[in-house]
């Protein structure tokens, strides 16, 4: 499940982009934990929680450091190492940059409500104001929108990783 998703109360409303980005945690999640020698599935500790929040803090961490995704695919098959230090950490930078622009698009969206609801003790700077606010909301949105797109996956995928002998 998308980050932002998990990670706030109410959540936002689903969009595309939460799609491609749970199809991302389950190829994260399967390339870290699949054993093709034993068909087996293991599973992630953090991400097998049962506070949605809990789940969503652990994935922003595995969003945000490099550290985290090793510690996380510490076990990760050989088969399956390629796709963690390609597909992975690139659809992950993705998403991180989506997840800051999400907060900031957030921050905006309070911003610009807040002012609208503000009492209007000074029409002409208010007016300034609130047309500025709503310049950022909108460029805000237009920048999230267009970080987590098929076009986007799809570049990554361009190229199969090989592992080497």
């Amino acid at each position: 499940m998308a980050y932002e998703l998990l990670s706030y109360h109410p959540p936002p409303a689903h969009l595309y982009r939460h799609d491609l980005e749970s199809f991302f945690w389950v190829l994260a999640w399967f390339c870290a934990v699949f054993n093709p020698d034993l068909h087996t599935v293991g599973f992630i500790p953090g991400w097998h929680q049962n506070r949605l929040q809990d789940i969503g803090t652990e994935k922003a961490k595995f969003l945000d450091s490099e550290k985290e995704v090793e510690r996380v695919c510490a076990n990760t098959h050989a088969t399956y190492r390629p796709f963690i230090t390609s597909w992975i950490r690139y659809l992950g930078i993705i998403l991180s940059d989506a997840k800051d622009a999400s907060s900031t698009e957030r921050t905006n969206t309070q911003r610009y409500y807040a002012l609208l609801d503000a009492p209007e003790d000074n029409a002409p700077m208010r007016s300034s104001v609130v047309a500025n606010a709503r310049r950022k909301l909108l460029r805000a949105r237009e920048e999230l929108r267009d970080l987590v797109t098929y076009d986007a996956f799809m570049q990554v995928f361009t190229e199969v990783p090989v592992r080497e002998l």
